[in-house]
């Protein structure tokens, strides 16, 4: 059973009282039960706020000075999505926040107890992840109170299953932001209750001269003085000081001074999260006992609760760590069309792009940036978190300018080797880019330019989508674009428009300064959608693995029933070889087909050949139907084409899947089959796809979807196909 319980985005514990139908024995302890929600008013995107303690599953109609009206606040990440149709009521505004414990925001708050923790750049680094099951994908470590389980929903993403672990039923969990041994310790700091330590615990720091060895090697703390040497301890942890003195004279000599035990709670110290000893900072120097405290408190160095504070004081590293990232530059460029875009530049031009990855964060803010005429070098800018490299920002040098786009971070830049400008010293057009994409963000770039593909920067696993992000050749047949003949030297990079959200790059748009252009009414794209020209879809899709040749053409129903490639990787496979070298060996087609609730769903296909399985792809879930499909290519019988499939619009639900029904195969022999035959009697559209002018269909490609919160399923499939082949076939 998938958990969809909310967790604080600090601890990873849940928000929720009741979680007895996933967790056997769960309960929560009493500090998990008052949170507080961060949150932003929809329409109000510059500004978050945050709410009043609250008892766990009270009502959330906020009041907030700055409204009139109670904000009423859908809480848990997945109501992030901002095109949703957000509840109307007439007394109220909507919002949607985030949920933190009391006792996680004091924890996180301490951290740095002279800043002033920002609500909208907290929401900002919260809403520049993905999210699964209710919560955020930070990829910190809960030391298993959440499992991480590798898995996406699409092929080739980086994305990991997020649902609490059954042991937190099992264990108790101390309040983080109260320990018993500390409480009023201003009243009580200095006084005999705190000089109960064992004699042990100071033998190991006393003066140990008598008993140390005399050395028969020069010992070099000798040189410093005093003073200076004790300094040097102040820096050092204790175990490393007791290291030192047992090795130098000169070190064991030095007595420890107050400051010396006062650097053990500050930053960097080993109970610097043991942040109650701040407020005794201001403290007299003659009242000083930090030596009496340190040894108090470690003797529950090793106790539960404090190994919980010690918890939560990392993870309130890493998020601040976050937090920085937010706040460490602006985000260069003219602003757009974002979703934190208050106002922005609109324009009229034909923008490819590169969109969002599936399960992606959103675009917060769009940036646009005119190329200049010549450009001499680019930079990249890119951060590393949790060992995955993320692009941020782009910079462009022409001359002594530059020019900038996002979040560029000047001391993590690395540059972009030009051939022609490395060779040369002249600027090269740029004809388009290189990506590496998943639901983190843009993962690496690479520049395409006259001379060919540049090396890359960033990620650039064999095991990461990819796509090419470039102008196509276009043509009368296609609707949306301007015709443009392939020997056009227009087709270089003028204009770039990049999505990002509050920490890195999301999206990226090219444009060559061309505008659309209104249909042709007599194309027989426009009078015949079922037969219209194929599109070649190669340049426009993400694909998984990776990016196909140049000499091959893709087709998919995609663009017939108004779903999109663009940000769900498609995976294919030339099983007839890339140059239909192997077409002779394909035996036959084999398909399996899932009743769910009465809904078919191909969930498994397989192409077969004398010497095995050439493509195989999907699941076979429990109860599946196989279809079977014999293909003679000994005799020379060659798959032509296919056609697919689709719900009415009405019953369409393209999130499940449930748009795309099945699709029938053709052959050379005026042979065809349906997958599955429950569709013949389908009452919504159809789309054909077979090649025109000789085209040598030589594999497929398809969309599909895996089975962690549904089942597995094809959601469209396509052909691949050599255009005008000489053994291409006619119909």
């Amino acid at each position: 059973m998938s958990d969809h319980c909310h967790a604080c985005i600090l601890c990873g514990l849940p928000v929720d009282e009741d979680l007895s139908d996933y967790i056997p024995n769960w309960r929560a302890e009493a500090w998990m039960l008052s949170d507080r929600l961060i949150f932003f008013v929809q329409g109000h995107w510059d500004v978050a706020y945050m709410s009043d303690p609250r008892e766990m599953l009270s009502p959330i109609g906020i009041d907030v000075p700055d409204f009139s009206k109670p904000i009423w606040v859908q809480t848990g990440p997945d109501c992030r999505n901002f095109g949703m149709e957000w509840w109307n009521y007439e007394e109220t505004l909507c919002g949607f926040g985030i949920e933190i414990h009391c006792a996680c925001w004091e924890v996180l708050n301490s951290f740095r107890p002279n800043e002033q923790l920002d609500f909208t750049t907290l929401m900002r680094a919260c809403l520049s992840f993905p999210v699964d099951n209710s919560k955020i994908q930070f990829g910190l470590d809960y030391q298993g109170r959440i499992n991480y389980r590798m898995h996406s929903d699409v092929p080739g993403d980086e994305f990991n299953s997020l649902t609490f672990s059954e042991r937190i039923g099992l264990r108790h969990e101390p309040d983080p932001s109260h320990l018993e041994f500390l409480y009023d310790l201003d009243q009580y700091f200095g006084y005999p209750h705190w000089r109960h330590h064992s004699d042990d615990a100071l033998n190991e720091y006393a003066p140990i001269s008598k008993v140390l060895p005399k050395a028969k090697t020069k010992d070099i703390f000798n040189s410093l003085p005093s003073e200076l040497l004790s300094e040097v301890m102040n820096l050092l942890s204790c175990k490393d000081v007791g290291n030192l003195r047992k090795a130098s004279r000169a070190a064991a000599v030095v007595g420890l001074s107050e400051s010396f035990w006062k650097s053990r709670f500050l930053a960097g110290g080993e109970f610097e999260y043991l942040y109650e000893a701040h407020y005794l900072l201001d403290v007299p120097a003659e009242q000083n006992k930090w030596k009496d405290l340190y040894m108090w408190v470690a003797r529950f160095r090793h106790s539960d609760a404090v190994r919980q504070r010690r918890r939560f004081w990392e993870l309130s590293s890493q998020f601040y760590r976050l937090i920085d990232m937010v706040t460490e530059s602006p985000c260069h460029g003219t602003a757009a069309s974002g979703v934190f875009d208050i106002s922005g530049y609109e324009d009229e031009l034909v923008w490819h792009t590169a969109s969002s990855f599936y399960g992606s964060s959103e675009a917060l803010f769009e940036r646009f940036l005119t190329l200049p005429e010549t450009v001499d070098s680019i930079y990249v800018s890119t951060i590393r978190w949790q060992g995955r490299e993320l692009i941020t920002g782009l910079r462009f040098i022409s001359g002594d300018a530059s020019y900038e786009i996002g979040y560029v971070r000047q001391n993590s830049e690395k540059p972009v080797h030009i051939p022609e400008a490395d060779q040369t010293g002249e600027s090269a057009p740029i004809k388009g880019f290189h990506l590496t994409q998943t639901s983190w963000g843009i993962r690496g770039i690479a520049v395409m330019t006259d001379s060919g593909v540049t090396e890359w920067v960033g990620d650039q696993y064999e095991h990461l989508p990819r796509r090419k992000l470039t102008f196509p050749p276009r043509d009368d047949n296609d609707m949306t674009f301007p015709p443009r003949d392939d020997n056009d030297q227009d087709d270089i990079v003028k204009h770039i428009k990049c999505g990002f959200d509050g920490i890195k790059m999301v999206s990226l748009s090219v444009s060559d300064g061309s505008k659309p252009t209104a249909p042709d009414p007599d194309s027989a794209s426009t009078r015949r959608k079922d037969r219209a020209p194929l599109k070649n879809i190669r340049d426009e899709g993400l694909w998984f693995p990776p990016l196909p040749p140049d000499h091959l053409n893709f087709a998919m129903g995609t663009q017939f029933v108004g779903k999109t490639i663009s940000n769900s990787p498609a995976t294919w496979s030339a099983f007839g070889g890339l140059n239909g070298e192997n077409l002779e060996d394909i035996t036959g087609l084999r398909v399996w087909v899932h009743d769910n609730y009465g809904h078919h769903v191909i969930c498994r296909l397989a192409v077969e050949t004398s010497h095995g399985s050439a493509w195989d792809i999907g699941d076979e879930l429990p109860e599946s139907g196989e279809y079977y499909f014999a293909i003679d290519g000994q005799k020379g019988e060659r798959i032509t084409g296919l056609s697919t499939y689709y719900a009415p619009v009405e019953q369409a639900d393209e999130r499940d899947g449930k748009s795309f029904l099945g699709f029938s195969v053709h052959t050379n022999f005026k042979r065809s089959q349906m997958f599955p035959n429950e569709i013949a009697n389908t009452t919504g559209s159809f789309r054909q796809m077979i090649p025109d002018h000789g085209g040598l269909v030589v594999g497929f490609c398809a969309a599909w979807v895996d089975g962690e919160h549904c089942d597995s399923r094809f959601t469209e499939i396509g052909i691949v196909y050599i255009p005008e082949h000489p053994d291409g076939y006619w119909l």
